[in-house]
């Protein structure tokens, strides 16, 4: 195209006025071929995207739903039974009154927590089910308790270290709130048929 423009404007020096484009004659050797440059096959030459492969994709999206959460649920059950039987087998705990019962008890207990990708009590897991007992806590006392359970090394508690407090003699926050849990449970609620007797000896 630049050929082009100084050729017509050559012609009107020479002539004083426009060349017709019609009289414009430049040599073919000057015409470049860009219809390879326009074809719409090159179009499709761009090179495709490979397949998407599912198995590579995050694993959380994988816990989707009731049935995966069941199935997850499941396999964290089945961890903190391994532990619990480690517990069995060990023996500073063999004189442990009713361990078996007590390591079920905690087992269940521990279950409730939201849990995380680890299956430990993180923070928000804390905070949850501290609401759900009806005694919500500050960030503050909330990371105070977790560092009862683990002694300062670890922002999480696992199951270890929440088997450990329950049957310690050490009266932690936590294990407070998890008796209390239980004695309200116990007690809550009327007892079924009419009222025991009592005698001169029950009255204050």
């Amino acid at each position: 195209m630049a050929f082009v423009a100084a050729f017509l404007a050559g012609s009107e020096r020479i002539t004083g006025r426009p060349a017709p484009l019609t009289s414009v004659r430049f040599p073919l050797s000057r015409i470049t071929d860009t219809s390879a440059h326009l074809s719409p096959v090159s179009l499709l030459s761009l090179p495709s995207l490979p397949p998407l492969d599912h198995t590579s994709m995050p694993s959380n999206l994988d816990l989707q739903g009731g049935k995966a959460f069941g199935l997850l649920k499941a396999q964290q059950r089945e961890k903190l039974e391994e532990v619990n039987k480690e517990f069995m087998e060990d023996q500073k705990y063999r004189d442990e009154e009713d361990l078996q019962e007590k390591l079920d008890s905690f087992k269940n207990k521990y279950a409730e927590f939201d849990l995380n990708d680890q299956g430990e009590i993180d923070m928000m897991g804390m905070k949850r089910m501290m609401e759900k007992l009806g005694v919500p806590k500050t960030h503050l006392e909330m990371k105070k308790m977790i560092s009862e359970v683990t002694g300062g090394c670890s922002d999480t508690i696992n199951y270890r270290d929440f088997v450990k407090m329950m049957l310690g003699k050490r009266s932690a926050v936590l294990k407070l709130v998890m008796m209390f849990e239980d004695k309200a449970n116990g007690t809550s609620g009327k007892p079924d048929g009419p009222p025991p007797k009592r005698d001169i000896t029950s009255l204050p």
